[in-house]
C-alpha cells in the first residue's frame, strides 16, 4: 500500500451478480477473508491510486462533525451514478483489515458506498477508520463520520452504536446485549439468531452489510444502513479503506 494512499476493496456485495455469496461463516472464515480474492486486480488498481473500471465514487469531504452534517439536514445528493466493482462478492478478513489500519505512521479513512433498489447512490465515509488485533476482538472505531447516506455504524447513539464493539460471528458473540431485541422478537444473539452473517453489532444496531439477501422476491434484504426513518431496501455495497500519512502534531 502506498503511503499517498489507493483504496482497498475490504468488502463487495452485489445482488446483480450471477453468484452471489454467503456472508453466513464463522469467525475464523472472517478472520482470513473469503470469496473472490482473486479480484485483487481491483486492489491492486487502487493501491496505485488508479480507480477500476468498476467503482467511480469518489470520497466526499470529511470537514464536519457528524452534529454539523445533521444541522444541514443530514444528506446531500451523492456526485456519481453507481459502476460495480470488477472483483465478485468478497471478505478480505478482519486480519488483513487490521495489519492494514494499524500501520504505524499512517491513518486509515473508511469509505461506505451503497446502491439502493431504486439505484440511488449512498455514501458513508469516515475520517479515522480502525480495526484493533483479534486479542481486542477486531474492536471498531471510526472518526469523524460525513456523507448522505446517515450514520448508521452510530445508531442512535446508544445501546445500538457499533463504534467501540468487537466483531461478532455465529460461533462468536460481542454483540453487547442478552436478551438483544428487535422489535418485539427478543433472542440470543444478533449473528447467529437473526443474521446469520459477521459484523460489529451492538444490541444488533442499524449496520450490517453482511446479511442475508432474501430467499424470495419481494422479500426483505438482510442489508440494513439505517438513519432514523431512513431505511433503504439495499441492492449493493463496497467498503473501501485508504491510507495516508499522520497528521504532524
Amino acid at each position: 500500500m502506498r503511503e499517498d494512499g489507493g483504496w482497498t476493496v475490504i468488502q463487495s456485495r452485489d445482488r446483480g451478480r450471477r453468484r452471489r455469496l454467503d456472508f453466513e461463516r464463522c469467525w475464523q472464515e472472517y478472520k482470513q477473508g473469503f470469496g473472490d480474492l482473486t479480484g485483487r486486480r481491483a486492489v491492486c488498481l487502487w493501491a496505485q491510486g488508479r480507480a477500476p473500471r468498476g467503482l467511480g465514487l469518489g470520497v466526499t469531504g470529511h470537514t464536519g462533525r457528524r452534529r454539523q452534517e445533521e444541522a444541514r439536514g443530514g444528506r446531500h445528493a451523492a456526485a456519481s451514478a453507481w459502476v460495480p466493482t470488477p472483483a465478485g462478492d468478497h471478505w478480505l478478513g478482519l486480519q488483513h483489515i487490521s495489519d492494514l489500519t494499524s500501520q504505524p505512521g499512517l491513518r486509515s479513512e473508511l469509505t461506505v458506498d451503497l446502491l439502493d433498489a431504486d439505484n440511488h447512490t449512498l455514501q458513508a465515509h469516515y475520517d479515522n477508520f480502525h480495526v484493533d488485533g483479534e486479542d481486542l476482538s477486531y474492536r471498531l472505531t471510526l472518526g469523524l463520520y460525513s456523507g448522505n447516506a446517515g450514520d448508521a455504524f452510530r445508531g442512535l447513539g446508544r445501546t445500538d452504536d457499533q463504534e467501540g464493539c468487537g466483531f461478532s460471528t455465529l460461533d462468536r458473540d460481542r454483540d453487547h446485549c442478552s436478551p438483544c431485541t428487535d422489535g418485539t422478537q427478543a433472542f440470543t444473539s444478533c449473528s447467529r439468531d437473526r443474521s446469520g452473517a459477521g459484523w460489529w453489532y451492538s444490541d444488533c444496531g442499524q449496520a450490517d452489510l453482511n446479511g442475508p439477501w432474501p430467499e424470495r422476491g419481494g422479500a426483505a434484504s438482510g442489508m440494513r444502513w439505517a438513519t432514523g426513518n431512513h431505511r433503504p431496501t439495499l441492492r449493493a455495497s463496497v467498503l473501501r479503506v485508504r491510507t495516508t500519512a499522520s497528521p504532524k502534531a
